[in-house]
């Protein structure tokens, strides 16, 4: 990659504009043509820094609810069990951890029952005694963005985008209108499939979607732009795969702490550039961590680094560290599959 080439991955992460013509305002920002910004683009998809260009949607206001589920499993069903989760559409992320639980996995659902009957036929069928339900009770932030300009990756005359990067952390917090569940019609829904996986790479990439489902351009425009406004659609932009973007390395921090002080501790762990997502969850006796952080990095010390400086500044005893050892499954949401 080039200099371009990272700040448009940067840019790219911030969300596209809602507008005919998206590539144009990313053009303008890097100074070339926008058949330029399209031809990168498709260049770093094909060569595995990009891993969609679509829509990020907030699962909970099209009905679905996610968990986050953890499971003890015998190495000599592991692989069995890993096939039977994945199989499952509404699991989008499965990792195996070096933890005694050793599977972790989302799981999105519309049914409460669904759920509940696809853990117990896992946990029956396979002989699985811990299996543990970890619904996030608080969140304080859900915003994956990897900085291509700062650090190591960086060249040129070696100034840090630092600042400008916190702002678009801080612009791209988490923001979920808990219950609204607003309406949308069969258009929506179409509209919602068509640019869930990736949107056309080309100059007019609303034209096309319109051609897909029947309404103009200006229509699909305005029923997107809705969608923000209700909370439901977050942005349109671009999603990394960060292993191959430089982040090769990243850790589940949990702690535990108690009382009023969780929410001070949650604050300023999601305060962090190293930390991607930040949320209390369910606790159980053995299993007490109320409070979890995805931090990345380039390397394993360093994501060590970053969570001992912060257990020692806060003074928190009660904490460990989960590195993914293999990634099992990792995609994007799917919604509205009848089967």
């Amino acid at each position: 990659m080039d200099d371009i080439d990272k700040k448009l991955l940067n840019k790219i992460q911030q969300g596209l504009p809602l507008k005919e013509g998206p590539f144009q305002e990313v053009a303008s920002f890097l100074e070339i043509e926008e058949e330029e910004v399209i031809d990168r683009l498709q260049h770093l998809r094909d060569s595995g820094y990009i891993r969609r260009i679509g829509g990020v949607f907030n699962s909970s206001s099209l009905g679905y609810k996610s968990t986050l589920i953890a499971m003890n499993v015998p190495e000599n069903c592991f692989y069995k069990v890993v096939e039977i989760v994945n199989s499952h559409p509404g699991v989008t992320h499965n990792y195996r951890r070096d933890n005694r639980l050793n599977l972790w996995f989302t799981l999105s659902t519309q049914e409460e029952k669904e759920k509940e009957i696809f853990l117990e036929s896992i946990a029956e069928k396979m002989d699985i005694d811990e299996v543990y339900e970890l619904p996030r009770t608080k969140s304080y932030k859900l915003r994956v963005f990897f900085d291509m300009e700062s650090g190591e990756n960086s060249k040129g005359n070696g100034k840090s985008n630092k600042k400008s990067n916190e702002n678009i952390l801080k612009s791209n917090e988490i923001n979920i209108r808990k219950g609204d569940n607003e309406e949308i019609d069969e258009l929506d829904r179409a509209l919602i499939k068509e640019i869930e996986g990736n949107i056309p790479l080309c100059l007019n990439p609303y034209r096309q979607i319109a051609g897909k489902t029947g309404i103009t351009r200006d229509q699909v425009l305005f029923r997107l732009q809705e969608m923000k406004k209700m909370g439901i659609l977050r942005r349109v932009g671009g999603i990394l795969y960060h292993r191959d973007s430089g982040y090769t390395a990243n850790g589940m921090f949990v702690c535990r702490v108690s009382g009023e002080r969780a929410d001070t501790v949650g604050e300023k762990l999601a305060g962090l550039p190293e930390v991607s997502h930040c949320y209390q969850r369910k606790t159980y006796p053995e299993w007490p961590y109320n409070l979890y952080a995805m931090i990345h990095g380039k390397a394993n010390g360093e994501v060590r680094r970053t969570a001992a400086d912060f257990a020692q500044k806060l003074v928190i005893k009660e904490h460990d560290l989960l590195f993914s050892t293999e990634e099992l499954k990792k995609t994007s949401m799917q919604f509205f599959i009848e089967e």
